[in-house]
């Protein structure tokens, strides 16, 4: 079954609307991982509460040591009508009083009606100076009784004007506001815990969450590979392997380091932002609002830069699929580049394709070298808005220093979760380009069915009937093809190329399904055999070999366990390995493939044939196995055929016609067809289509 998607290039917009279920869809991974991502959750929390905590402790350090002054106002000039309301709304305030003076604590005189404030001070009654309150300690009242001439008594308290204390000296400073330095000392010491302590919630909270990240990763890695692994090979003629590589590796990446993003960026951004806006509108909503009139500026400059965001992410990674797939299509075939000489038509291609790459990379930082500084100029604007409106304030006695400090402070960690969340609106989108392109490859149902039956034990005879099948739907290579093979037969498939033999084979091995008709082993439908059932049963040997870079001896097992050592030891005999084994430095542990030992193309098809036989196999499958090795290593292999075919069904795909002539039956194949069925001596007495292959192929040899 074709997938709508699969065929689409890389980097174009697939036809498809997930919308928000992507993310939905991708939360299963996470599931498995809940425990750490709450846990990390709280930690956030706990972190983001504790950041927001440090600017009120900023605040209370300055309006409580650094600038706690009083208003000052002489009550015997003040009119009756004022007297009598100040002391209505000061009933409930500490109150300071002299014979006639009253001071008033700055923090009561903000709340003061800004008109009322405003006709006391037009009155005359409010002392322009600002009055410091001797801290109620011995050494700070001893000193303030022994300097009556620069401090007044009001009741019990002394205060000193602003100007006064300005001119003390260091010690005298000292004697007056020890308790004001050691109150800043602790609110310092206050301020460095809450450091360590992000430090330390940070830390476990990174720990926590890169841990759910990276299984995260690694379960969709797994769960992606797997998914190719049981598609049909129609899948893998419509998707490159760097196409695949791209997606198993680099989009999988970008949508596990989206959720790790999302977790430790978004979810504390979001509460960081809420926490910012309370406290904010809490100590002063006026200014709040001054504050957040710029949010709805910055979303609407993420909002236009995220129309163009989204193209850009979806062409720097097609353009990174295309390149990861001309690569590795390039350096497989490398020998074949060199040996025509078209070296530098491939570097022109590579060239052009990396100039695209190049040009959609460039205009990912353009936006940006746009974007973060426009969102930078606006947050500037919002602070200088701050000090404008608030500084104001401050000079009308209608905010206090610590609050503007406090706003500051705040605006600053405001534009962090507001940048943050402009950027992780565009990792989203750069994610869900990358989930797209994942999920054209997950919904993609082009595979085989998985049956759980068994290869019955006793007769496995293999019939071929009414089958039609092709690799293109308009076109079939097979129509009504029937063939029995008895079991224990020794077959040879002959004729032309692209007459239907190595398709009779895929058949077989059930690489695919046929379109029609059904495949029968021991009168039961291939198609409701287990996979590894019948990859017990069957082994092929072609003319393609793949070496890992491992030892031999894993080369051979491939990792299956139920391979003994004798099982080894024997395949290794039979395959012909043993004749050169001891050349090799380390026996069977000696590291072949890439990386390791270089082994001539003859030790190539030894191994294979050894890989096959190490299963011990009930059907052996040579597909044109030996047609590349030179002729020595073709007649050790061959003196060897009736021991490695000996009580196995054997199915060959000859490429030379003699080494058909010791098998029980050859059949022609022309045109997906069976043209000739019979022994090497009934078809050349017949005198037709392989009488005059093995009259042509001896003409040659004697040429």
């Amino acid at each position: 079954m074709s997938n709508k998607y699969s065929d689409l290039p890389e980097g174009d917009k697939p036809d498809i609307s997930y919308g928000p279920a992507l993310i939905i869809r991708l939360l299963k991974f996470l599931k498995p991982h809940k425990r750490l991502i709450l846990i990390s959750s709280l930690l956030i929390i706990v972190s983001t509460g504790i950041e927001l905590l440090m600017p009120v402790i900023t605040r209370y350090a300055v309006d409580s040591y650094l600038v706690s002054y009083h208003i000052r106002m002489n009550t015997v000039h003040m009119p009756a009508e004022f007297l009598q309301k100040l002391s209505g709304i000061t009933k409930d305030m500490k109150v300071l009083q002299s014979e006639n003076e009253w001071y008033i604590h700055e923090k009561y005189w903000r709340k003061f009606d800004p008109s009322f404030a405003a006709q006391l001070r037009k009155s005359g009654v409010v002392d322009l100076k600002r009055w410091y309150l001797a801290p109620e300690k011995p050494e700070a009242l001893k000193y303030a009784r022994s300097r009556p001439d620069i401090f007044t008594k009001a009741g019990n308290s002394y205060l000193i004007s602003e100007d006064n204390l300005e001119n003390l000296n260091s010690e005298e400073l000292t004697r007056l506001r020890f308790s004001d330095a050691a109150g800043l000392v602790i609110m310092a010491v206050l301020y460095l815990v809450c450091a360590v302590l992000i430090l330390i919630v940070s830390y476990y909270q990174n720990v926590n969450l890169e841990k759910a990240g990276q299984n995260m990763i690694m379960d969709m890695r797994l769960y992606l590979y797997e998914h190719i692994l049981s598609r049909s090979l129609l899948f893998f003629s419509r998707n490159p392997v760097g196409k695949l590589v791209t997606r198993i590796n680099n989009d999988s990446q970008k949508i596990a380091d989206l959720f790790r993003n999302m977790l430790t960026g978004l979810f504390k951004d979001i509460f960081l932002f809420a926490g910012i806006a309370i406290v904010m509108f809490a100590l002063n909503p006026r200014l709040a609002a001054v504050c957040m009139a710029i949010v709805p500026v910055m979303a609407a400059i993420t909002a236009f830069f995220s129309r163009f965001s989204k193209q850009i992410f979806r062409r720097i990674q097609g353009y990174t699929g295309r390149l990861n797939t001309m690569l590795q299509e390039a350096l497989s075939g490398l020998a074949a580049v060199k040996l025509t000489g078209s070296e530098s038509f491939l570097l022109q291609k590579l060239f052009n394709l990396n100039t695209n790459h190049y040009r959609a990379g460039i205009a990912q930082t353009k936006m940006f070298a746009v974007f973060t500084p426009l969102m930078e100029l606006v947050g500037a604007f919002a602070v200088a808005l701050i000090v404008w409106y608030g500084g104001g304030k401050v000079i009308q006695d209608r905010l206090s220093l610590g609050t503007l400090v406090a706003f500051i402070s705040y605006m600053e960690m405001l534009l962090i979760p507001v940048r943050d969340l402009s950027d992780k609106y565009n990792y989203l989108q750069e994610a869900i380009s990358s989930t797209e392109r994942i999920y054209t490859l997950l919904d993609d149902q082009d595979t085989l069915e998985i049956n759980n039956g068994k290869i019955p034990e006793s007769v496995n005879d293999i019939v071929f009937e009414s089958v039609s099948f092709g690799y293109n739907e308009n076109e079939d290579i097979l129509q009504n093809f029937d063939l029995a093979i008895p079991a224990g037969q020794k077959v040879t498939l002959v004729g032309p190329s692209g007459g239907g033999k190595s398709t009779l084979v895929n058949l077989l091995l059930r690489l695919y399904d046929p379109g029609k008709g059904s495949i029968q082993f021991g009168g039961m439908d291939l198609k409701s055999i287990h996979p590894q059932e019948l990859s017990g049963f069957a082994a092929l040997v072609s003319q393609e070999i793949i070496l890992l870079s491992s030892t031999l001896e894993y080369n051979i097992t491939l990792g299956r366990d139920f391979i003994t050592n004798e099982m080894l030891l024997n395949a290794v005999e039979i395959s012909g390995i043993s004749g050169w084994l001891n050349d090799l430095s380390d026996g069977l542990q000696t590291r072949i493939g890439e990386g390791g030992r270089q082994l001539s193309q003859g030790q190539f098809q030894m191994i294979s044939l050894a890989r096959a036989l190490a299963g011990d196999p009930g059907l052996l499958i040579l597909d044109e196995a030996f047609s590349r090795i030179d002729p020595e290593t073709e007649k050790i292999i061959y003196s060897k055929l009736p021991t490695i075919m000996k009580g196995r069904t054997c199915v060959t795909v000859a490429h030379r016609i003699a080494s058909a002539r010791k098998m029980d039956r050859i059949i022609v194949i022309r045109d997906g067809k069976i043209a000739e069925d019979g022994s090497h001596d009934a078809l050349i007495e017949s005198g037709s289509i392989y009488a005059g292959m093995v009259e042509l192929e001896r003409i040659q040899q004697n040429n």
